[in-house]
């Protein structure tokens, strides 16, 4: 939790801005209840997708081809302004998907997005937490909660602060605002580290990117086996701020010995899609490998 002396002027502007949405959001839905405005019964049920980063075009582009084949689900996609100035791939990615979000989300707008809320009725997200760099989706969710929206939040990959481990750096107590947390495997798994609070908003639904299956059997050699040899995948995700060069040089110099000693697999290495800024001896180290295909 922050220190109170570590609160700057511009936090507590925005804690009251987000407090002043709130007292709308709430003053506006129970003046419907008290009018008795209930929601229609045969009206499609109105969903927001809302991208905070370009790799969540990955989990929700599924969701967003099954939802258009139902007539009673309206989708829609928000984006952060964040992700479509900090990332720039995330423009891209839309495009390339036919996707054009109808909201671009950010501090300087959350009484628009509270009224556009009153609208919806399910809210999901994928980086909302109580993280500084994750703070505008766990605003929104927050108001979202307040304006009678249901809200969920995904686990956005097999590792996820909060959910699957906790950080020193982004703090102990990390808690979602979501009213459920879909996660990818069974709730029972999920380490002892996980706040009670955060357990029993869990419910698990498994990884949503079908899309990324495939769906063709491998092809068989003569020898009965598959025609290429074993894949070991790596995922990088060397901060520029959390490790030093030594660091750098060990992960690649071992990555790359295991690549020249097992030459009988196949190497694949990925890197975070959230890291902007790496260092030159990363970039240089990223792109120096030999038999191992960075994707």
């Amino acid at each position: 939790m922050a220190k109170l002396q570590d609160i700057t002027p511009k936090h507590w502007l925005r804690r009251f801005y987000t407090l002043f949405c709130i007292i709308i959001a709430r003053f506006i839905r129970f003046s419907r209840v008290l009018k008795n405005h209930a929601t229609p019964s045969s009206r499609a049920l109105k969903l927001v997708l809302l991208i905070s980063r370009p790799q969540d075009i990955d989990l929700f582009i599924d969701i967003y081809h099954h939802a258009r084949t139902r007539p009673d689900i309206e989708i829609s996609f928000w984006a952060t302004k964040r992700a479509l100035t900090h990332f720039p791939a995330t423009r891209k990615l839309l495009a390339e998907a036919g996707i054009q979000p109808s909201f671009h989300l950010g501090h300087g707008n959350l009484i628009a997005a509270t009224l556009k809320l009153l609208k919806i009725d399910a809210f999901l997200n994928t980086v909302e937490s109580t993280v500084a760099r994750h703070k505008v989706p766990y605003l929104i969710t927050t108001i979202a909660n307040a304006s009678g929206v249901h809200t969920y939040t995904m686990q956005h990959g097999f590792e996820n602060v909060g959910l699957t481990y906790n950080d020193p750096d982004l703090g102990h107590e990390v808690r979602f605002a979501a009213q459920h947390v879909l996660t990818w495997g069974p709730v029972n798994q999920l380490p002892g580290i996980v706040a009670p609070e955060t357990r029993r908003k869990c419910l698990a639904v498994g990884s949503p990117k079908v899309h990324l299956t495939r769906i063709d059997k491998p092809r068989k050699a003569t020898t009965g086996t598959a025609d290429h040899p074993p894949i070991i995948a790596v995922f990088e995700g060397l901060h520029v701020d959390r490790f030093d060069d030594r660091y750098l040089r060990l992960f690649f110099t071992d990555l790359q010995h295991l690549a020249d000693t097992f030459t009988n697999l196949h190497f694949i290495l990925k890197p975070h899609p959230g890291i902007v800024k790496r260092s030159r001896i990363h970039t240089e180290f990223l792109y120096s490998l030999r038999g191992i295909k960075v994707l």
